[in-house]
């Protein structure tokens, strides 16, 4: 698809991002939270927490699907 950039800019500046992916919630003591419920296994996880730009607090729950946790830690 061979668009100037331009064309694409009212496309870009209506984009939703889904719901639980990396999605900005609120802050507490100043500090921001993000959802991100939707990384479901320790690759989801890993690439999530590469995408922030500063260093973040994880928590994680669920079941475990008999996969290592060790490369997130």
């Amino acid at each position: 698809m061979n668009q100037p950039i331009e064309s694409l800019v009212h496309h870009l500046e209506g984009f939703v991002p889904l719901a639980h992916r990396c999605e900005k919630i609120g802050t507490v003591g100043g500090e921001l939270v993000i959802n991100d419920s939707k990384s479901t296994n320790v690759d989801a996880t890993l690439r999530a927490l590469e995408s922030q730009d500063k260093p973040c607090l994880l928590m994680l729950g669920g079941q475990a699907k008999e996969e290592s946790f060790l490369p997130v830690g």
